[in-house]
């Protein structure tokens, strides 16, 4: 019984722990994944949370108006 008790608060520790992660990563998965998409799906409503369009086209115009 006493083995149980530790047991489950390191798995609830490593789930918190889990979660917090996800949260922190998520911010920067939705600005990279945004800098690959079209203009179109950027400002489609709703979000898609996973890209199926990738370009580099932002890249390239950010490079050419720059120089």
């Amino acid at each position: 019984m006493n083995q149980i008790i530790p047991r489950f608060k390191r798995i609830g520790l490593y789930l918190m722990a889990m979660a917090i992660g996800i949260l922190c990563f998520f911010p920067f998965y939705w600005i990279i994944s945004l800098s690959f998409r079209p203009k179109s799906a950027i400002f489609k409503m709703p979000p898609n949370i996973i890209s199926t369009s990738f370009t580099l086209d932002n890249y390239i115009q950010a490079f050419n108006e720059n120089n």
